[in-house]
């Protein structure tokens, strides 16, 4: 680790903080410039550097010039006003909106894991904005810049409206229709710490416990009335307005045989392309760029005309909720309907240790968390965790927009992954101060579906001491599923 590097990143960007971290790491300011940071290489160069060290990349956002030339880089040339307006004059939120409306609407203004690289890092420099991972893009509001900037790039809704597919259905005077299209539903509380989960089950009272992946698809509600099938599906719709995915959902119940007639009410789904199946898509279209379970569905949904129909075949829906049932009953009913559902599994609370959390995490990896992660790696789902939903009477009031029957746990096989690959090469870019050195690694798909060709390294001095060389094994750490990080040389 450099130092030196780092601090003369910090002296360009903030003054102060250059002279804080020169005396907390015992660095002379006065054989220190300040770095040149006028490239897209600079900007990724200085965040790997503040990420390695835990320094906020806040002092990075607020040099706006720097920031505003850097997102630009990354987008077609059509957002670039609409960068300028919500960097430059909006709220550190307003441009993530943005890029979410862009997204939501069919005009994705950078790849998925380029746009989650940039939404954790925002988060790391303004900790408020967390509740964006829980909120899903449907929930957005939009003030005056964000609406503004959405015009200027010419984006606008891809695929017919919840609202016009209720009026050309005239299901508009049909309460429970409406609501589908405008419903608030409660999201499930995410835990990455076993004591925090050990915490919930154990002020749980005693009873049946219902676990199943949480599938990483594109949320989808339908709506059927009996002997009628299905009238209506649509995005999550909440404070925004859907849009309508009944073309394509009608073509998916009638490829995989749903019996569409028995069911009456609202059924919710993940939507997604399996993994196998996405290599398949992505080569009959060659120009669309399909590279993500989750985005292929959401074109499939959105423009299923924009497809063969021999390929709608490839989309799938996991059902999860059957008019708000407990899922031990709603999987029954969906599954005799014909609808897979997210492989699960049903404990009595007896059987689940709750009086000590390393006996309780021990049975939760053993019993919940890697059988589930396997089952889900077999069968081609991307997932997110697991949902550990208590199967009682719990109607406590809640203060928030979280449930009080589940949570979603995301440690285990859904904390920070790390990988092995073989070193191909070294790459050296030559700073003010000293070189950045990369290893160039051979081609390695992480799990956020990114292939991973360079790993970073914090100095010279690692190289030396682990006696790295081309053809030698390491192992790495996509950190924040942002940046891939040595750890070590493999034996």
């Amino acid at each position: 680790m450099s130092f030196e590097k780092t601090a003369s990143y910090l002296r360009h960007l903030n003054e102060d903080a250059f002279k804080k971290y020169c005396e907390i790491r015992n660095v002379n300011p006065l054989t220190i410039d300040a770095a040149v940071i006028d490239k897209p290489s600079d900007v990724e160069d200085c965040l790997c550097a503040f990420l390695e060290e835990g320094i906020t990349p806040l002092y990075v956002i607020q040099d706006k010039p720097v920031w505003v030339s850097y997102i630009k880089s990354l987008v077609d040339e059509r957002y670039h006003d609409g960068v300028d307006m919500t960097i430059m004059s909006g709220l550190p939120a307003d441009f993530l909106y943005f890029s979410r409306a862009c997204y939501r609407m069919g005009f994705s203004m950078f790849e998925d894991t380029t746009y989650d690289v940039i939404e954790k890092i925002y988060i790391m420099a303004y900790p408020a904005l967390e509740f964006l991972n829980a909120q899903t893009y449907d929930d957005d509001v939009y003030n005056a810049i964000v609406k503004e900037a959405i015009r200027v790039s010419g984006v606008r809704n891809n695929g017919r409206s919840g609202a016009k597919a209720l009026s050309e259905l005239k299901l508009t005077d049909n309460a429970a229709y409406n609501d589908l299209n405008t419903e608030k539903s409660t999201s499930i509380r995410p835990v990455v710490d076993p004591a925090e989960a050990f915490e919930f089950w154990k002020n749980a009272p005693m009873c049946d416990v219902h676990f199943s992946l949480k599938i990483d698809g594109v949320n989808t509600k339908m709506a059927f009335a009996k002997n009628k099938g299905l009238e209506l599906a649509l995005s999550r719709g909440r404070s925004a307005d859907s849009i309508d995915y009944t073309d394509a959902i009608r073509a998916f119940i009638q490829t995989h045989g749903i019996d569409a007639i028995s069911l009456d009410g609202r059924v919710t789904g993940e939507s997604f392309v399996g993994l196998k199946d996405l290599q398949i898509v992505a080569s009959h279209y060659p120009d669309k760029n399909y590279k993500t379970p989750k985005s292929t569905a959401m074109a499939m949904l959105r423009s299923p005309h924009n497809f063969e129909a021999s390929d709608l075949k490839y989309l799938n829906c996991l059902a999860f909720d059957y008019n708000g049932l407990a899922p031990n009953i709603a999987f029954d009913i969906l599954e005799k309907a014909g609808f897979a559902t997210p492989p699960a599994i049903v404990f009595s609370g007896e059987s689940i240790p709750r009086t000590s959390l390393e006996e309780f995490n021990e049975w939760m990896e053993m019993n919940v968390l890697k059988p589930m992660f396997i089952k889900g790696s077999e069968l081609g789902i991307g997932s997110d965790g697991v949902v550990m939903y208590l199967l009682a009477d719990i109607n406590t009031e809640r203060k928030d927009k979280y449930s009080d029957k589940n949570i979603a746990i995301k440690y285990g096989p859904w904390a920070a992954a790390t990988y092995t690959s073989r070193v191909t090469g070294f790459a050296f870019d030559q700073r003010r101060v000293e070189a950045s050195i990369v290893l160039e690694i051979e081609p390695c798909v992480t799990r956020d579906m990114n292939t991973a060709t360079r790993v970073g390294i914090g100095s010279p001095d690692i190289l030396i001491r682990d006696d790295v060389r081309i053809g030698d094994t390491i192992e790495f750490e996509r950190k924040s599923e942002a940046y891939n990080v040595y750890l070590r040389k493999k034996e």
